[in-house]
């Protein structure tokens, strides 16, 4: 076991890390896991882990941790699983990947192959994510390669849709870690050229519109929830959103209605804004409760034939604070530092990730890929492929090293 001298490090002291054996060993070995993690990877994703249903994967997070020598491990009340290495601290530098996928636990997640590449539901987003994890708390233990600060591990919860990133806001706002992270990075899918040092905001609302209801030739003419949800999507739709700061919008789901030939009783839908601005955010999210609460009047004005009105709801569901890491930042420019170390250009990025809550509580976090390629992310035709793997991983792991001796 060895300890690193503390010091600064720029891109001097970093090549001097790269000229460690013991560096130079835990880069061999990752470069010789391409099978056991592709196992470790198809393991993972053939695991359920719906949002707020991440039980199961937490488990097995828990009992990997255990079997790989980490030390304090825990779910905790969110269903977070953490760990640490070499042994609890007051600080630490945290390296953490969410649980959950976009897809139900009915969805069959079963792993084909065909060439190089494996489809599956959630195979990239996140479980890619999830064995990035696991490989480098694998190599720091087997090379015993212990920091001066300390390591924290963390399989979060709640990260994809209306989960509200509700693992991580627990783990900076309530659990025993939340003033201890010093530094804060993700494993989120594939990929290696990401730095995503900006935290895309996002505000989510489900809006419920409710009326009597009736048959749809003999009670035609009064107020339909469904037809008002029609006369808040075209408003909506109508909004010029800037290019400059980008901004989005999306109605992803609609529900209401019994059958053809009825007026429904109750309709409601989701919706998602987005922005890399939180004033535009807010212009954006004004215009779209006010489409909404229009809608509602002319909907009830337009029904003649009766005395019944609408009634509207308003729930928000989900709402991601927006933030921008310092482009002096230490750990963003030791993060570009690493990422070149390799021979690869970094993409600085905007995204919503689990880096939205420390961001916007002021501390250092970025979100990293962990290594391959993906397409079809968020769909049934999800798929991985294994290129730059080790790179990916070696380049997080000298990373880690680096802000960890600081």
């Amino acid at each position: 076991m060895f300890k690193f001298k503390s010091h600064t490090p720029t891109t001097s002291n970093i090549a001097k890390l790269l000229k460690d054996p013991r560096i130079e060993f835990a880069f061999q070995k990752l470069e010789l896991l391409s099978e056991t993690l592709m196992q470790e990877h198809i393991r993972i994703c053939q695991i359920p882990a719906p949002t707020f249903s991440e039980s199961q994967r937490a488990k097995y997070f828990y009992q990997r941790f255990s079997e790989l020598g980490l030390l304090d491990n825990k779910i905790d009340l969110a269903g977070n699983v953490t760990a640490c290495w070499p042994s609890p601290a007051s600080n630490y530098v945290c390296l953490s990947a969410h649980l959950d996928t976009v897809f139900p636990d009915t969805t069959n997640c079963q792993v084909r192959k065909t060439g190089n590449r494996y489809f599956a539901p959630g195979i990239s987003d996140n479980a890619a994510g999830l064995v990035g994890l696991l490989a480098i708390a694998k190599i720091l233990v087997e090379v015993n390669l212990v920091p001066q600060v300390p390591f924290l591990f963390a399989a979060t919860v709640g990260e994809e849709g209306i989960g509200d990133l509700k693992g991580v806001k627990y783990l900076f706002q309530e659990s025993e870690y939340k003033n201890s992270i010093q530094y804060f990075v993700s494993f989120d899918g594939p990929g290696i050229e990401r730095i995503t040092y900006r935290a895309l905001g996002s505000k989510r609302y489900k809006i419920t519109f409710t009326g009597s209801g009736g048959h749809s030739w003999g009670d035609f003419g009064i107020v339909n929830p469904i037809h008002a949800l029609g006369r808040a999507i075209s408003k909506m739709a109508n909004y010029q959103t800037p290019q400059h700061p980008a901004s989005a919008y999306n109605v992803g789901i609609i529900e209401g209605g019994s059958s053809i030939n009825t007026i429904a009783e109750q309709a409601c839908m989701q919706v998602d804004l987005r922005s890399v601005s939180a004033s535009e955010l807010s212009k954006l999210e004004n215009h779209f409760l006010s489409s909404v609460k229009q809608a509602l009047i002319e909907e009830n004005l337009a029904s003649k034939y009766s005395d019944s009105q609408l009634e509207l709801q308003i729930e928000v569901i989900g709402e991601r604070p927006s933030g921008e890491l310092s482009s002096t930042s230490h750990l963003l420019q030791t993060a570009i530092t690493t990422t070149r170390t390799f021979g690869v250009t970094p993409y600085l990025d905007c995204s919503s990730t689990d880096a939205n809550i420390p961001i916007s509580l002021g501390l250092e976090a970025i979100t990293l890929g962990a290594g391959g390629n993906c397409g079809g992310c968020h769909t049934l035709s999800e798929w991985y492929e294994e290129t730059d793997r080790a790179k990916s991983l070696k380049r997080t792991l000298l990373l880690l090293l680096a802000l960890a001796h600081r």
